[in-house]
């Protein structure tokens, strides 16, 4: 891996220097707390109002608890216990406030909901762990996700990376500006009308809203339209994580779309009776 901090390197690189030994887990998430602190939390210049406030909830004894979890499987060796963490294991990632994730407050952005933690986590995050990514906070979102900027009165103002006088867009803007700033190399965000490819756009990364029916969803979040999907900073890295949150929903809401393999496959030209001759058409 050419560099161990996730604001230089792909989520494949990240992946792939844990897997292999050549960086700990718990040294790519402590540095990536460090940049929240100083970038996310502090601002840059030292003042409030340079903060770009994209993660609005930390846990952050867990993700280094769970990085630690990696490392010890990956320095005993064990191929079958290092397969099963995932083979995104040890990236750091955010998770859009709008998601369940069990033991975490769930306002979803509004000061309609307090802070009693979920008591189930949303299929889309539950494959993004699976997968071994390590989540370091809630990402900032509009109240319940209905505009395309990223202030809330729960949670106050997120700024763009590149200008903080300016909005990262919405409703994923906290997702997006994490990914811009290099907090994170890749965020779980949603899309329902925008909400990942709007704030993409305002900051200069890569946003991928799925096809309705390829990420399950215990909801249909707005009839259907909504889904689940990643932020990154590359097209690869976009690609690598929607295969990983790509599954069959196991609650039905929407058929599976055909695959492509299918989908090229043609169908049987029907058969045409000759073309009667002019005699017989007399």
């Amino acid at each position: 891996m050419p560099d161990n901090h996730p604001l230089h390197n792909s989520v494949a690189q990240v992946a792939e220097g844990v897997r292999t030994g050549q960086v700990s887990a718990v040294s790519v998430i402590e540095r990536t707390l460090e940049r929240i602190d100083r970038l996310d939390t502090i601002g840059p210049d030292g003042t409030p109002d340079t903060a770009i406030r994209s993660i609005v909830h930390r846990d952050d004894d867990a993700a280094v608890a769970r990085a630690a979890r990696i490392d010890a499987a990956v320095a005993a060796g064990d191929a079958g216990e290092v397969a099963a963490l995932g083979p995104l294991a040890g990236v750091p990632t955010t998770v859009k406030d709008l998601f369940a994730v069990a033991g975490q407050p769930h306002a979803r952005a509004s000061l309609a909901f307090d802070d009693t933690p979920a008591t189930t986590t949303d299929l889309p995050v539950a494959a993004a762990l699976a997968a071994g990514l390590v989540q370091v906070g809630r990402a900032a979102a509009p109240e319940l996700g209905m505009t395309t900027s990223c202030e809330s009165d729960r949670f106050g103002v997120t700024r763009n990376p590149w200008d903080p006088t300016r909005s990262p867009g919405g409703s994923s803007g906290g997702s997006a500006a994490s990914v811009a700033a290099g907090l994170v190399p890749v965020a779980i965000a949603s899309d329902g009308g925008g909400s990942i490819r709007v704030p993409a756009a305002f900051c200069g990364v890569v946003g991928l809203k799925p096809t309705r029916g390829l990420v399950p969803s215990r909801t249909q979040g707005w009839a259907g339209g909504a889904s689940a999907g990643a932020i990154t900073r590359t097209v690869a890295d976009a690609a690598l994580v929607h295969d990983h949150l790509t599954r069959r929903d196991p609650h039905g809401w929407n058929p599976r779309p055909i695959t492509p393999a299918s989908a090229a496959t043609p169908s049987p030209t029907p058969s045409r009776a000759p073309p009667r001759s002019s005699a017989s058409a007399s």
